[in-house]
């Protein structure tokens, strides 16, 4: 979320060098579609996050939306 909204966007797409990233994203499918959606943000879109629930303690739910 502090990348996303930092907009540090090339530690999001070098998330492999991260710390636990095999922990975070033990299979990227669900991960690197989040990356094009990131790479077609202009710079005036804003960034929302509308869900940070985490399900059965382990498994993230995190959504937002851009440019709106």
């Amino acid at each position: 979320e502090e990348l996303l909204v930092a907009r540090e966007h090339q530690g999001l797409i070098e998330y492999d060098k991260l710390p636990d990233a095999r922990r975070a994203v033990p299979t990227n499918e669900h991960y690197l579609p989040m990356l094009y959606s990131i790479a077609l943000q202009e710079k005036q879109e804003s960034l929302r996050f509308f869900c940070k629930d985490i399900q059965n303690g382990s498994i993230a739910m995190r959504s937002f939306v851009i440019g709106e």
